[in-house]
């Protein structure tokens, strides 16, 4: 029997695969870009000469000394060469953020894009070209280099110190007038030849869209107070266009204005130093003041000082006692909290005497009345029968056969006043402080 050999087509398959194979392994071996280091904070002196040609030279770059504790931060690196900076606040952060944002996409892109054989170089410089003290706008510039061909865009990021936020170029204009303002630049670039009509309609119609967004971000004002547009080399004519520009006059632009508009247009006519909000003050929550602690319910030993119907001391003899309410007679109110401590009882064998001796003796006037400041719910009328003065002695009027209360009861029942001296003086005061 002879062996099967394999099939020229069989071979050249197996071989397809074979080089199939080396090429993913050698795609998944492809070195990735590595990540970028963390940018390092340089003077405003240590940044390089930029070529100015490309852009407009009306726009002015103020000092950042105006700009509280303000520095530059720079981001740079090779293969592809670029150099990026921007503009740090750390009193603003969020104007930091949205512009270290957008000079690390800007390079992203770049790096992603460009072939490192043709010699490419991106360069990207901050100018601050408005400030005053509630508003401020950075001017991000960049020109990216192939050989002997450049490209120059131009990016204006505006942040409200008043409000502490980064500003879109539609929040200085109101609702009407950012679409006059979007229809004045398509009747001034209309009559420019070198650019594209098409992408001129797409940008003013639709400027939220991606590709037209990068047209409306170059808004800034003039010293003369005048409105000037920079639209990106190449976003809507040639490369060999250059920069487009538009300027409004002042007085065309001011009824489009929104308020910041308004401070923008001031701004640029009268520098001044930036005033950052003061994050050290606290927020409305924490100047709040705390609220007052709920009062304590009264103990149990205040409950008897505080009960409506004044109780009479033990060795406080009477003739006449007043009958015990029944079980269906209602138990008078109290504002004072309830108390499993129960209420004194009469006593048919008086106890010693625990209150002064002059307690004993009824008062001349109004004997039977409680305290001024607790109604009594059930008053009586018995007449007081004048009794020895000694505390000790007994009292001969009570009934021989009124059984002794139950030492062990609890439950408290209001028990029937008699004709002897008012409570101490002392309950009244105590039951103004219950509350």
């Amino acid at each position: 029997m002879h062996p099967v050999l394999p099939s020229p087509r069989r071979g050249r398959a197996a071989l397809g695969l074979a080089a199939v194979a080396l090429v993913a392994l050698s795609a998944c071996a492809r070195t990735e870009p590595q990540p970028e280091p963390a940018p390092a904070t340089t003077a405003a002196s240590a940044l390089p000469s930029m070529d100015m040609a490309p852009f407009t030279l009306e726009v002015p770059s103020h000092d950042l000394e105006r700009v509280p504790e303000a520095s530059v931060a720079v981001l740079e690196g090779e293969d592809p060469d670029h150099h990026g900076a921007w503009l740090q606040v750390a009193g603003a952060p969020a104007w930091t953020e949205a512009m270290a944002g957008a000079v690390r996409a800007q390079i992203d892109q770049y790096r992603r894009d460009t072939d490192p054989s043709a010699d490419p170089r991106l360069e990207i410089q901050p100018q601050l070209a408005v400030v005053a003290e509630d508003i401020a706008a950075a001017r991000l510039l960049a020109t990216e280099r192939r050989g002997t061909d450049s490209v120059s865009t131009s990016h204006v990021i505006w942040y409200s110190a008043r409000e502490d936020r980064v500003l879109e170029t539609a929040d200085l204009f109101t609702s009407d007038g950012w679409d006059a303002f979007r229809a004045e630049v398509r009747q001034r670039m209309a009559n420019d030849p070198d650019v594209i009509r098409s992408r001129l309609d797409s940008a003013v119609d639709a400027p939220e869209q991606v590709e037209n967004r990068r047209v409306w971000d170059a808004v800034v004002f003039l010293p003369d107070g005048s409105l000037m547009l920079e639209a990106d080399q190449a976003s809507m004519a040639p490369a060999a266009a250059g920069v487009l520009t538009v300027r409004i006059p002042r007085d065309t632009a001011a009824p489009w204005l929104s308020d910041l508009g308004h401070v923008a247009a001031d701004a640029a006519s009268a520098p001044a130093d930036l005033r950052l909000p003061d994050r050290s003050t606290p927020t409305p929550e924490e100047q709040q003041p705390e609220p007052a602690p709920e009062p304590e319910p009264e103990t149990s030993s205040r409950t008897q000082e505080a009960t409506d119907a004044p109780v009479p001391p033990p060795s406080a003899p009477a003739d006449t006692a007043a009958p015990t309410p029944s079980a269906t007679t209602p138990v008078p109110s109290s504002t004072a909290p309830s108390s499993s401590t129960p209420a004194p009882t009469r006593s048919a064998t008086p106890s010693s005497p625990t209150s002064p001796p002059t307690s004993s003796s009824p008062s001349g006037t109004g004997s039977g009345s409680p305290t001024p400041s607790t109604p009594d719910p059930t008053p009586t009328t018995a007449t007081p029968t004048p009794t020895s003065s000694s505390p000790s002695g007994p009292s001969t009027s009570a009934p021989a056969t009124d059984p002794a209360p139950d030492p062990t009861e609890s439950a408290p029942e209001p028990t029937a006043t008699t004709a002897s001296a008012p409570a101490s003086p002392t309950s009244g005061d105590r039951s103004s402080d219950t509350p």
